[in-house]
């Protein structure tokens, strides 16, 4: 049997030998032969058998790269099974295989294999938050971007969307991200995770409306148990967003599923992602009665979120801040001011959420100068962020406040008013498919 010399055959020897910096000569004393030998094999002089070509890839540590039209398959096959194991975060293992794989880039003028190589590797940078590195690899995807398929367009699409998300720039993530939903209108198939992180986008873009209608059709494509990870996550952004513009119905099933799935995992085992989802549907429910301005009963439920959180993290600053908010409606400052005091130094190398607290400190002691502190230095910073609810609070309060005063205070209401209403219509943009 023999292997048919097909028009790269040679020049794939002779590109990964180069790359290996062997010359002809130590290629051929490496695998027992001789140069006449592998120059006539780079030349396409001789057919290369079998046996010869798998000493030949041995010698050159290229024991898996896709030399002949015949390995593609199995190659391919590798390059399919890499993905799915970087999909299901298995970073430990995608990063073995990644070494392997790797070897591709000794033959640059497989575009096709490469270009795949390279989009799957950058989901897996994605993953493990080498945001650096994510970004070159996309940037040199895109100087070949003529060459480039329509499956591999899709990826590019998705990895910029999602390298944009994680830097937080959510409105040119959801740019990219529309690009590839527009490709899977054309044949490509849909993405559940698509779909989840174009939402995610809309939400810290503050289109909450946009980011349901997303989550619902993630919904209606999720085929897997009711328990899996993916629809406990996607039931918890539902309780929230549908909280966030006042369906608190449509919001409390959803937190109510997601609460079944979070007690019965963490029944089964105490860990700390059974720990952390327990805590999260408690805060979702603090969430959602602050939303119904049922203050004590928000109280009730942050509480319990806060017995699962570790002091100073992100969680336990949401948590706190949520809980601060409803005390302030509750008119109860004597209470928590000096929680509120601690909160504030505790989050001095935290811009966001020192602002949020400080927000409240003002909200509570609300004057004349704090309003002021308020519409000049935290409301834009909040607006900018696409912090909606939490500039949304802060509108209202400045808008409440400015009613109270003189006269000389109505453009002030009225600005605040308006404020509040543009953020209230951006949250409420969009058509809810349900």
């Amino acid at each position: 049997m023999t292997v048919q010399n097909d028009n790269n055959l040679g020049i794939n020897i002779r590109t990964v030998r180069k790359a290996r910096k062997l010359t002809q000569e130590g290629l051929a004393t490496a695998i027992h032969s001789t140069r006449p030998e592998i120059s006539e094999l780079e030349t396409g002089k001789v057919i290369c058998s079998p046996k010869r070509l798998f000493d030949i890839k041995r010698g050159l540590d290229a024991e898996i790269l896709p030399m002949t039209d015949s390995e593609r398959p199995e190659f391919m096959e590798l390059l399919r099974r890499w993905h799915d194991i970087i999909n299901n975060r298995d970073m430990e293992k995608a990063q073995e295989m990644h070494k392997q794989l790797s070897v591709i880039q000794l033959l640059p003028q497989d575009v096709e294999f490469n270009t795949i190589f390279s989009m799957y590797e950058c989901k897996m940078q994605l993953f493990l938050n080498d945001l650096e590195s994510a970004s070159k690899t996309l940037t040199n995807f895109a100087q070949n971007s003529e060459k480039i398929n329509g499956i591999m367009r899709y990826h590019y699409f998705y990895n910029q969307g999602t390298l944009n998300l994680k830097r937080g720039n959510a409105q040119t993530a959801i740019d990219f991200y529309l690009q590839a939903y527009e490709m899977t209108l054309n044949g490509i198939e849909k993405s559940i995770t698509l779909n989840t992180n174009i939402a995610i986008a809309y939400a810290q873009a503050g289109f909450i409306s946009h980011a349901i209608t997303y989550l619902e059709n993630a919904l209606t494509m999720e085929t897997r148990d009711a328990g899996s990870v993916p629809k406990f996550h996607l039931y918890n952004y539902l309780g929230i967003y549908y909280a966030y513009i006042g369906a608190l119905q449509r919001s409390k099933y959803f937190m109510d599923t997601t609460y079944e799935l979070a007690k019965e995992a963490y029944n089964k085992e105490q860990n700390d992602t059974t720990k952390a989802n327990m805590s999260l549907v408690y805060g979702n429910y603090g969430l959602l009665y602050r939303c119904a301005r049922k203050w004590s009963m928000a109280i009730e439920y942050i509480n319990k979120s806060l017995e699962y959180l570790e002091d100073d993290t992100t969680g336990f600053f949401k948590a706190k801040y949520h809980k601060l908010r409803c005390q302030h409606e509750l008119n109860n400052y004597y209470v928590f001011s000096d929680e509120l005091s601690d909160m504030i130094a505790r989050t001095k190398d935290n811009k966001d959420y020192n602002l949020l607290f400080k927000s409240l400190e003002y909200m509570a002691n609300i004057n004349a100068d704090n309003a002021k502190a308020i519409e000049r230095d935290i409301l834009p910073y909040l607006m900018e962020k696409n912090y909606v609810y939490s500039a949304l609070d802060c509108a209202i309060v400045l808008r409440d406040f400015y009613m109270t005063l003189s006269k000389g205070y109505q453009t002030r209401t009225f600005n605040m008013g308006d404020t509040a209403n543009t953020i209230q219509r951006k949250m409420h943009e969009g058509g809810i498919v349900i």
